[in-house]
């Protein structure tokens, strides 16, 4: 591998400097979420912090000047739920927050955890099954059923023949709980409309 010149070493240490000075006032989950995406982006197996560090024995994270030393302040969030300087919550503790009343609505609670703390926006039924045991719930009777009744009114929508999304609407259902009442407002409309049948007349 070819030599670095001093010029451009001193380059690289600015430019670890400037990536730490973002990074450190993170907590480890969410640095390493984001090392993840940029690794993956890449294409250079950047995983960890360890893989941030240039192969330099003099260098250390002491070098890499903090946020609050450079007068930056707290970092604001991104608007991306997954990237905000909080832990996810845990399956279990997400459902008993949003306290779903039925089976759809449960459904449509585990399809939201999947799509944004498992980066799982489509999911099949199996998926949902699986997370519902996960966050120690009571087992679905059926859950193709309760799948399937979730997605006639309006929670979800089909991708392909096997999986589903969650809907608009439910999305924002499932950030209105427990407010029940806030939750149905956010499905108004979303709901297909029952046709009546004609009944024939009679001559």
């Amino acid at each position: 591998m070819a030599e670095i010149s001093e010029p451009d070493m001193q380059h690289v240490h600015q430019m670890v400097n400037r990536v730490m000075e973002v990074l450190l006032p993170l907590n480890a989950a969410t640095r390493e979420r984001i090392l993840r995406v940029v690794g993956s982006y890449f294409d250079n197996g950047a995983s960890s912090a360890e893989n941030l560090k240039p192969k330099d024995p003099h260098f250390t994270t002491q070098d890499a000047p903090t946020a609050a030393a450079k007068g930056h302040g707290e970092l604001s969030r991104s608007r991306d739920p997954h990237f905000n300087t909080q832990e996810p919550p845990t399956p279990k503790d997400f459902l008993l927050e949003k306290r779903p009343a039925t089976n759809m609505a449960r459904v449509a609670c585990l399809a939201y955890y999947l799509g944004h703390y498992r980066d799982m926006p489509h999911f099949k039924t199996t998926d949902i099954s699986k997370l519902n045991t996960e966050a120690a719930q009571i087992k679905f009777t059926n859950a193709s059923y309760a799948v399937r009744d979730a997605a006639r009114l309006g929670y979800l929508a089909a991708v392909t023949k096997d999986t589903k999304q969650l809907t608009g609407p439910a999305e924002k259902f499932v950030e209105a709980l427990p407010n029940r009442a806030a939750a149905n407002e956010a499905m108004k409309g979303a709901r297909p409309k029952r046709v009546r049948k004609k009944t024939a007349s009679k001559v």
